[in-house]
């Protein structure tokens, strides 16, 4: 920031009556605020998106992020990385791995924020862990559970990630678990 922009924040806020910009208000909410409102909501979707997310005291090139008290937290989307930089207080809010240095920076903005969230994959309702649970212990019984019997009790399991962990073999109407298929 320079001097001239440091000047002009310094004579709205005099202006306004506040004594820091992040305290003026639109009426209904002040910068501080909102700022608090995005890191919440940010924080959830990298709980959402554990396995896409990541955190670094370090940027790309080892330095501290702004010389150290700030860390920076990312997404990994199909369209390319979505970031933000936090005070080091925190850290803890964001669950999701620990990297000695932050990726690679490819330029994205704020002008990118739509395109790259938007294109996230959405998230099953159920925990992956839960179903992989369901799955797991369906099998243990013998039980073999069809898409529609899955509809039924508000189970809604995707067929690729059923496949990918091993657990089934899924056509367009059904899930073979454990060497057994239920055909609907």
């Amino acid at each position: 920031m320079t001097d001239t922009e440091r000047e002009r924040i310094k004579a709205i806020c005099e202006v306004a009556h506040v004594k820091d910009i992040g305290e003026l208000s639109d009426g209904f909410h002040t910068f501080n605020g909102l700022y608090e409102q995005r890191m919440i909501l940010f924080a959830a979707l990298v709980k959402a998106y554990k396995d896409k997310a990541w955190k670094s005291y370090r940027h790309e090139d080892g330095e501290y992020c702004f010389g150290g008290g700030w860390f920076i937290v990312g997404i990994d989307t199909p369209e390319g990385s979505y970031t933000y930089h936090y005070e080091n207080k925190y850290w803890d809010m964001f669950d999701c791995i620990d990297l000695p240095r932050a990726p690679h920076w490819d330029g994205h903005t704020e002008a990118d924020a739509e395109t790259r969230l938007m294109s996230l994959e959405i998230v099953p309702v159920i925990p992956l862990d839960w179903i992989r649970t369901y799955i797991s212990n369906l099998k243990a019984m013998g039980v073999v559970i069809s898409i529609r019997d899955a509809q039924a009790v508000s189970v809604m399991v995707d067929k690729y990630m059923m496949e990918q962990n091993g657990n089934a073999t899924c056509g367009p109407d059904y899930c073979e678990i454990g060497g057994t298929d239920d055909k609907a």
